[in-house]
């Protein structure tokens, strides 16, 4: 699932191209998606202008003149930004703009979707109950701690849940645990105020690191202008099962955390109390 880095990634792309265009036509297949837009959003939308684009936690927000149309790229979707518009199976979405680019949305596994809604989504119940940004300037590191000393969830899924943090999957909180020596399997309640400092600080040094490089690409991620992501070669424990720790060569395992595949390194992580 394209994770903060990798949204990220693709708002930066289309940002410089379409902010000021106006959307023209909207075509559609009959695939059922997470969310869909009927033939009368797509009414509504048609003749408006992209004012802005944001990303808040996975979601991409594009600001029109009368609303926000919302898309989320689910497990496998991707945006593909070009003067013709993407002939591929899996094309569910297809926005002509009038700056002759046609934004096209392919899902092979079509968990994602796209929403309009006209009255912005800042007052939704969906946004609303959205954590805070990990890599904002107001992220309150002691509003964590509190969260943190009230659960005894595993610190992997913690992280993952977007109440808590957005934008946070199995790829970066794997990773992020790793750099802080966690184990996964630590509850939350039990990571002291130093680990906590420590563990947001990695994190952010990861996620900033994976959108420099263009975010992650191990199956379906690519940028809208199909560029893959590097960042997959500087992973340190996710996807690498059975391969050697770079720090201490012990074998990486994997195992089901949360329904979620998990890696960590079980001589760098071995404690599950910090």
């Amino acid at each position: 699932m394209p994770e903060l880095p990798e949204v990220e990634t693709i708002k930066r792309s289309l940002e410089p191209q379409i902010v000021g265009c106006r959307i023209t036509q909207i075509t559609a297949s009959t695939s059922r998606l997470r969310w869909t837009l009927s033939e009368s959003d797509r009414t509504a939308v048609v003749t408006q202008q992209i004012v802005s684009l944001v990303r808040r936690a996975k979601y991409l927000v594009f600001s029109l003149s009368q609303g926000d149309l919302v898309a989320h790229l689910g497990m496998s979707g991707y945006l593909a930004l070009q003067a013709t518009p993407l002939v591929k199976p899996h094309v569910h979405l297809s926005l002509y703009l009038d700056c002759n680019q046609v934004l096209s949305y392919c899902d092979p596994r079509r968990f994602g979707g796209w929403q309009w809604v006209p009255g912005g989504v800042h007052n939704t119940p969906m946004f609303e109950q959205l954590g805070p940004e990990p890599l904002s300037d107001q992220l309150d590191v002691e509003q964590l701690l509190q969260r943190m000393s009230r659960s005894q969830q595993a610190i992997k899924i913690w992280l993952m849940n977007q109440a808590n943090l957005v934008g946070v999957g199995n790829i970066y909180a794997n990773e992020a645990l790793f750099a802080t020596k966690i184990h996964p399997e630590t509850p939350a309640s039990m990571l002291s105020r130093a680990v906590v400092v420590q563990l947001i600080k990695n994190l952010q040094i990861i996620l900033l690191q994976a959108i420099e490089t263009g975010g992650t690409s191990l199956k379906d991620f690519q940028s809208t202008d199909g560029q893959l992501g590097y960042f997959s070669q500087k992973l340190q424990v996710y996807n690498r099962e059975g391969l050697p720790c770079y720090h201490c060569h012990s074998k990486i395992v994997r195992w089901q955390l949360g329904q979620r595949s998990t890696f960590a390194c079980m001589t760098c992580q071995n404690e599950r109390s910090c």
